[in-house]
């Protein structure tokens, strides 16, 4: 899917249908996996955030081990979601 947002966490929540705001007809298990989504999401957030600070400085080896963070927390991402 392709979407356009105004920072990384909303354009991963479009992607995955999410709303900041708790669906009322869940289940309790579909709640706990949407919970876990929506964690992993705010996590990647600020890993990319950190990786854009660590870009403005100049450290190629944090902005690395940032973004690698951003890649691994994608994938538990589309793990989590199938």
């Amino acid at each position: 899917s392709i979407v356009m947002e105004e920072n990384l966490e909303k354009s991963l929540n479009s992607i995955f249908g999410l709303s900041f705001e708790p669906l009322q007809e869940a289940s309790a298990q579909n709640t706990v996996v949407q919970t876990d989504i929506k964690g992993l999401i705010a996590d990647a957030g600020r890993q990319f955030d950190n990786a854009q600070q660590e870009l403005r400085r100049g450290n190629w080896a944090g902005y690395g081990a940032a973004m690698q963070k951003v890649e691994q927390l994608i994938k538990d991402l589309g793990a989590k979601a199938k």
